[in-house]
């Protein structure tokens, strides 16, 4: 038995592939001696060509994976944020090279160090907190805590946590420039304000003092006249 390729003609005169599968099989005697051949043909070109197309379409999907793969290896690899996969015990099992470049911890040092220990200790039951909400499935979005550097300074970070399977895969953003640009504003909005009190008091002080020496003129006007009566 095999398969074998014909060329047929189909409606328009033209040649194209056809697929048969041959089945042979021996007619034999009284003797028990071959007299003959039994053929079987079936043709398979539909199964073939669905076959083929079936093997096509894999190999677009493996390429299309294999090239989705390599953009999320680059984006893991390239990004500024601060990627990494937590445990339901506070460690982070994978982390990129972000982490390095805003916070100086290697990978190794993050994966050894519960996540509460890098966060300021002002801010842990805020962080506590949000993990519990991990725990429980619910996603954190947008949790802003300052996470210690490893030359001791902390920096801002604005993350997002996302349970999956027992795992919680988080992002974070640094936005120390950002919050100290906050900060900055908001002293010089209060020292604006406290410059707008002083001017109107300054302003109060002195129409005060105008209609007061206004009210000292004229009373000194009429003691002169008293005085010279």
């Amino acid at each position: 038995s095999y398969q074998d390729q014909e060329l047929t003609l189909n409606r328009n005169g033209r040649p194209e592939p056809a697929w048969m599968n041959l089945d042979y099989s021996p007619l034999l005697n009284d003797a028990g001696v071959p007299a003959g051949v039994m053929a079987v043909v079936v043709e398979t070109t539909a199964k073939v060509m669905a076959e083929g197309r079936l093997r096509a379409l894999n190999a677009d999907l493996e390429r299309q994976v294999l090239a989705r793969s390599h953009e999320r290896s680059l984006f893991w690899q390239l990004t500024s944020d601060l990627l990494g996969v937590l445990n339901g015990e506070g460690l982070f099992e994978r982390t990129n090279p972000a982490w390095r470049a805003v916070l100086g911890w290697t990978e190794d040092e993050i994966r050894t160090t519960p996540i509460f220990e890098l966060i300021h200790p002002a801010d842990l039951d805020k962080a506590r907190e949000g993990f519990k909400q991990l725990t429980d499935g619910m996603p954190v979005l947008n949790s802003i805590n300052r996470y210690r550097c490893k030359d001791g300074t902390y920096r801002w970070l604005s993350r997002t946590g996302v349970p999956e399977d027992g795992k919680f895969y988080c992002s974070g953003r640094d936005i120390t420039a950002e919050r100290e640009a906050q900060i900055e504003l908001t002293v010089a909005q209060e020292a604006l304000r406290q410059s707008q009190k002083m001017e109107a008091v300054g302003q109060l002080t002195g129409g005060i003092a105008h209609d007061f020496n206004n009210l000292l003129a004229g009373i000194s006007a009429s003691l002169q006249v008293l005085e010279a009566r």
